[in-house]
C-alpha cells in the first residue's frame, strides 16, 4: 500500500539545489540501473526500489537513521518514490524527503544532470525470425464444468520493420501435430483429450497441420505505459485451413539482438469449422456442451538472425 502524499515530506527543486551545493544530503534515484545510466541527478546515487534488497543495500549506504535523505523517481504519474518513501519509514528513517516533481520536474528546469541518453530501441534490422525455442503459445478451452490447458509447439515465424521502424508485417506459425496437455497428469487421458481435439471435431489436425497467425499491421498504441499493451496488431487467423480476422492488442518490447511480442486473446473455434459441443450449432447439448472461445497466450521471441 502506497503512502498517501498527505503524510510524506516533500522538498522542492530549488531546495534540493541549496542542500546540494552544500553537501548535506544523501540523494538516492530510486529506479532502476539502466534508467539511472540514462539519465540521473547529479551527485545521486541509485538504489532501485524494485529489487527486494532494497532495505539491505539501503542500510550499507546509509546507517545513520536520521540522516538527511532526498528521493526521487521518474515524476509524474509514476510512484516509486511513494514506495520508497514508505520502506524507508518502515525501516527507521526519520528524516526522508520525496522530490517534488521528481526528475522530471529538475530536467524542466534545466538543473545539471549526468548519464548516457536514452538507450535508442529503434530497429536496428527490418527483418526478425521467431526463436522457437523460446517462445511459447499456450491455450486453454473450456466446457461447462471445466477447463484444460497446454501448449502448442511453434514452428516458425518472421516480423518485418516498416522504414520508420513501425511493425508492418509477420507471421507466427503453430505445429497442430505437437499440441500436448498440462493439467491433465494421467497420460492416457491427456492423449485422449488431445487425440480428440486433434480429430475432425475439432482442428483436423491430419489435413490441416499447420495453424498460422498473419500480422498485416502493428500501430502504436499513443500513451502506452511499461507493462502494458503498446501496439494493435492487425490480421488473420487460420486453422484448419480456414482463415478469419483477428485483432488484438500486443506488448512489443526490444531485447538484447532482438525484440518479443506478447499477446492474450480469445478466438471463435467455430468460425474456422470447430463445431463439436457448440451451442450455436447443437441443440439441447447439456454436459457435452463446449465453450466456442478459445483462449491463447503468446510470447513470441524474435531475432535478427534466422534459427
Amino acid at each position: 500500500m502506497l503512502p498517501s502524499t498527505d503524510t510524506c515530506e516533500f522538498i522542492s527543486t530549488e531546495g534540493l539545489a541549496g542542500l546540494l551545493k552544500d553537501g548535506k544530503i544523501r540523494l538516492i534515484d530510486v529506479r532502476t540501473e539502466e534508467a539511472w545510466s540514462e539519465c540521473h541527478i547529479s551527485g545521486s546515487t541509485n538504489l532501485c526500489i524494485y529489487e527486494t534488497a532494497f532495505p539491505e543495500k539501503m542500510a550499507e549506504f546509509e546507517a545513520d537513521k536520521a540522516a538527511p535523505i532526498v528521493i526521487y523517481g521518474e515524476g509524474h504519474p509514476f510512484k516509486a518514490d511513494l514506495a520508497a518513501y514508505a520502506s524507508l519509514q518502515s525501516q527507521g528513517y526519520t528524516e526522508v524527503s520525496i522530490l517534488t516533481g521528481g526528475l522530471k520536474a529538475w530536467k524542466e528546469e534545466g538543473r545539471e544532470i549526468e548519464g548516457s541518453g536514452p538507450a535508442d530501441d529503434a530497429p536496428r534490422s527490418r527483418h526478425y525470425f521467431l526463436d522457437t525455442e523460446k517462445s511459447h503459445l499456450r491455450w486453454v478451452g473450456r466446457n461447462l464444468m471445466n477447463q484444460h490447458n497446454g501448449e502448442i509447439q511453434l514452428a516458425g515465424g518472421e516480423i518485418k520493420f516498416d522504414q520508420n521502424g513501425i511493425l508492418a508485417e509477420g507471421e507466427v506459425i503453430a505445429d497442430m501435430t505437437k499440441m500436448v496437455c498440462h493439467d491433465i497428469k494421467e497420460s492416457k487421458m491427456a492423449q485422449a483429450l488431445i487425440g480428440h481435439l486433434a480429430s475432425v471435431d475439432f482442428f483436423d489436425v491430419e489435413n490441416h497441420p499447420e495453424a498460422r497467425f498473419n500480422l498485416d499491421s502493428g500501430e502504436p498504441i499513443k500513451g502506452a505505459l511499461d507493462g502494458a499493451p503498446n501496439l494493435l496488431v492487425k490480421g488473420q487467423l487460420t486453422a484448419r485451413g480456414t482463415s478469419m480476422p483477428l485483432e488484438t492488442k500486443a506488448m512489443l518490447a526490444p531485447i538484447e539482438g532482438g525484440f518479443v511480442l506478447q499477446t492474450v486473446f480469445q478466438f471463435d473455434r467455430t468460425q474456422v469449422g470447430a463445431l463439436y459441443g457448440s451451442g450455436r450449432i447443437f441443440e439441447r447439448l447439456g454436459m457435452h456442451l463446449v465453450n466456442d472461445l478459445v483462449s491463447i497466450d503468446l510470447t513470441a521471441f524474435f531475432i535478427i538472425s534466422k534459427p
